[in-house]
């Protein structure tokens, strides 16, 4: 009796040992293949991303959402930059050939194509970088000229576009040329055959020179001075005049040059 219970103690022995082996080599498959996924896991972050010293992580290009951020941008519409003028302003002509005018913070080129929806007035824009670019709408036009004649009331042109503007002013016969420098700063100007009195209140003037700008309408005007590239503020005291009605004005008001205003007085002017 007592040798059948001593058999009975190792058999339960044996299988109590016999457990403990099954669950250790389980516990030990668990975590190798708990370990398997970590590694594999890690190996796909590592594959996935490109960290950077400084902490930030730039997807590869096989992440659709990054990659196709431009060309998604194209199908809704296109600019392409043909004008950089100051102040961070920009002309792009849009794909339907109208002409946007916009603002941005980031640098572009002339000549470079940027992507969204220029019809829209906060769309997303991107280069062909895939980067999104600061963008504020201005003012869309349908020619170039236009677009030059809003940024010079707003006074964003550059050298290269005052020249251009310039050109437009002549080629519409706003201008007119000094052919009389007073006293005071008051000058006669000829434009298309009549005369106009133009006083300077900002910037200067001299005999010969070209005044770029609408001189045919009484007040305060802004125009474009001989070579100057900045603004000169003037004031119309009068217009469409004759030579003698011109003259006669800056005499009796005191403004001929001084020899022609002592001969104005003594009414002994060769006029």
């Amino acid at each position: 009796m007592i040798a059948m219970k001593g058999k009975i103690v190792k058999i339960a022995i044996l299988f109590l040992l016999v457990g403990l082996v099954s669950c250790w080599n389980k516990n030990s498959a668990s975590t190798t293949e708990d370990e398997i996924q970590s590694e594999n896991t890690n190996q796909y972050i590592i594959e996935d991303y490109d960290y950077l010293g400084n902490g930030t992580a730039t997807r590869y290009e096989d992440e659709t959402e990054h990659v196709d951020a431009y060309h998604q941008a194209l199908e809704k519409g296109y600019a392409k930059i043909i004008y950089n003028a100051n102040d961070d302003y920009h002309v792009g002509i849009c794909n339907d050939n109208r002409y946007v005018i916009f603002w941005s913070s980031d640098w572009l080129r002339e000549g470079e194509v940027i992507a969204g929806d220029f019809t829209s007035l906060f769309p997303y824009i991107y280069n062909a970088d895939n980067n999104k670019i600061s963008y504020e709408f201005k003012k869309i036009k349908y020619n170039f000229d236009d677009c030059i004649k809003y940024l010079a009331e707003e006074d964003h042109l550059d050298s290269r576009g005052v020249d251009r503007y310039k050109e437009i002013l002549l080629a519409e016969n706003q201008y007119g040329e000094i052919i009389y420098e007073g006293k005071s700063d008051y000058y006669i100007v000829s434009t298309c055959g009549e005369l106009s009195i133009v006083e300077f209140y900002s910037g200067y003037g001299n005999d010969g020179d070209i005044i770029y700008g609408d001189i045919n309408k009484y007040g305060f005007t802004y125009v474009y001075v001989g070579n100057n590239t900045s603004k000169s503020k003037i004031y119309i005291e009068d217009y469409g005049l004759s030579t003698e009605k011109a003259v006669e004005w800056m005499g009796e008001h005191g403004y001929l040059k001084y020899s022609d205003q002592e001969a104005w007085d003594n009414r002994k002017n060769d006029w």
